[in-house]
């Protein structure tokens, strides 16, 4: 559901809260949108780019791996580029 039966007024609140986190809201709101209509869809979701078997077999004993496996990466420097770039297209 929603915050409000109320178009409108979900739009306002929505500006002010991603406001005060500085995450453009219609961005957010169509981007989440996508990804909950391809949930699980790994050649339409938009949002959650999952590596193949053949992309992560490499990394399992690299750095590189550590670095997509950890929570760490996300906030530093996932955060901003989300900011910078939103949530992009299908990568192929």
């Amino acid at each position: 559901g929603s915050f409000s039966r109320y178009p409108t007024l979900n739009s306002v609140m929505g500006h002010i809260l991603h406001s005060i986190i500085l995450v453009p809201f219609h961005s957010w709101r169509i981007s989440h949108r996508k990804h909950h209509k391809n949930t699980g869809n790994f050649e339409k979701d938009e949002i959650f780019y999952p590596l193949r078997e053949s992309e992560y077999a490499p990394l399992r004993t690299t750095v590189a791996r550590l670095i997509l496996e950890e929570l760490g990466f996300l906030l530093p420097l996932g955060y901003p580029i989300y900011l910078i770039k939103g949530y992009g297209t299908q990568m192929t």
